[in-house]
């Protein structure tokens, strides 16, 4: 699951996942995320002698999760995931 753009973060991804590889295949997928500022909303506003370089400070993450499964010799079907996040 790839990130969605979001009032926060604007992402671009060169291509989607494919739904299957062939053993031995690999992909790279390319992507440009944009980080946008918070809005007045978001930030409550600035107060008095506020600028925007110092009007609070959070913390924001967005979570990209890529699940796959592998089939074996054997027959048998094993389920993984990836992950990481975009701050």
């Amino acid at each position: 699951r790839l990130p969605a753009s979001d009032p926060r973060f604007t992402y671009h991804f060169t291509q989607s996942i494919p739904k299957t590889l062939l053993p031995g295949e690999q992909i790279s997928l390319g992507y440009r995320v944009t980080a946008r500022p918070p809005s007045a909303v978001e930030t409550g506003g600035m107060r008095r002698n506020e600028t925007a370089a110092n009007a609070g400070c959070s913390a924001y993450h967005a979570p990209v999760k890529v699940g796959w499964q592998s089939t074996c010799a054997s027959g048998q079907r094993v389920a993984q995931q990836s992950q990481a996040l975009f701050y």
